[in-house]
């Protein structure tokens, strides 16, 4: 059986540019909702290959391709144009893989003034598909109105949760440049991130760096607290007497142990902790109640009027001073390139 072949896509019926989408409507931001069990490595971060036997075709005009497109401008205006192969009619013919055919279709409307036919409300999943074009396609210019529009005209996402949405908002506005929305997306990202942050095959690598980089570091500082913590503790620097430094020491060992991280201590990249959490988890820590012996040098009080209060000093006292959320968004101008 031939493979099917979809009626091209005019935008432009005199058009000279035959582009061939070729297994359209790959799968896209592929979650695995356990990612953080797995190593940085493997493929949960590289772009599924996706094999289909259609094509879909867009008869394009190569002036508005490279008026719109720095990608475009290279392949159709520059030394480039000698290798592009052409059609039996003369047309210039350009090859595309796996992306969205809607999204591509919209994309190609905009670049040839198609106004009245593109959407002015679209999903966070469309607009995540169009950002990825543009982004390979260098025409963040020709989009910017209307990327304006499509983000005003979406819901917001949930600020408590580390979910597909916060990475597809992370492209979105990096690709957009929306600096407030970026800074704070990749905020949530950095404070309930439970592992090395998943790309999913977006091109958003260098915002990842910088997410991994502060989550590691904010995460780091608290481990560093809880060890030392334990190592004063040991040695009788921390506690207000030998009875106190046994019970918190006590106290302490048995609650991370619990919490599988005694032995051996943690290190990057903190594998299925997040910052809020593991923050939230320190600060309640319990300290056993007990009551210090009375100094046999004191008076003993008449059992009438004898209160015995509890000892003061608990786990979070010696925590909660450094304990707090210290996470802050990355600009946007810290991981562009232009």
């Amino acid at each position: 059986m031939a493979n099917p072949v979809v009626a091209p896509w005019e935008l432009d019926p005199k058009g000279d540019v035959l582009l061939t989408l070729h297994n359209p409507n790959a799968p896209f931001a592929v979650w695995d909702e356990y990612w953080y069990r797995k190593i940085a490595t493997e493929a949960t971060h590289v772009r599924p290959i996706y094999k289909s036997n259609a094509k879909v075709q867009f008869l394009l005009s190569s002036r508005h391709l490279s008026l719109a497109s720095g990608y475009f401008k290279n392949l159709l205006r520059g030394p480039w144009i000698e290798a592009t192969p052409t059609s039996p009619d003369g047309r210039l013919c350009v090859d595309a893989e796996g992306w969205d055919e809607n999204s591509m279709l919209i994309l190609m409307r905009i670049i040839h003034g198609h106004n009245y036919k593109i959407p002015k409300s679209m999903t966070l999943e469309e607009v995540a598909k169009v950002a990825v074009l543009v982004d390979y396609y260098q025409c963040h210019e020709a989009v910017m109105v209307w990327s304006d529009v499509w983000i005003n005209n979406m819901p917001g996402y949930d600020k408590h949760t580390f979910n597909r949405d916060i990475v597809l908002w992370i492209l979105v506005t990096q690709v957009f440049r929306k600096e407030k929305l970026f800074k704070n997306a990749t905020l949530v990202a950095i404070q309930h991130c439970k592992g090395k942050f998943p790309t999913l095959g977006l091109p958003i690598t260098a915002a990842a760096g910088r997410i991994d980089e502060q989550r590691e570091y904010l995460l780091g500082q608290i481990f560093f607290l809880l060890y030392d913590l334990l190592k004063r503790l040991r040695e009788g620097r921390a506690g207000c007497s030998f009875e106190c430094s046994s019970m918190l020491l006590g106290a302490l060992s048995i609650q991370l142990q619990k919490l599988g991280i005694l032995e051996p201590p943690l290190n990057p990249p903190y594998a299925r902790y997040s910052y809020l959490i593991t923050i939230s988890t320190m600060l309640g820590l319990v300290t056993p109640r007990w009551i210090p012996l009375p100094s046999s040098a004191l008076p003993k009080a008449p059992a009438s009027t004898s209160r015995e209060e509890p000892h003061s000093c608990t786990l979070p006292s010696f925590l909660s001073a450094r304990l707090s959320d210290k996470a802050k968004g990355i600009e946007l101008a810290n991981i562009r390139k232009d």
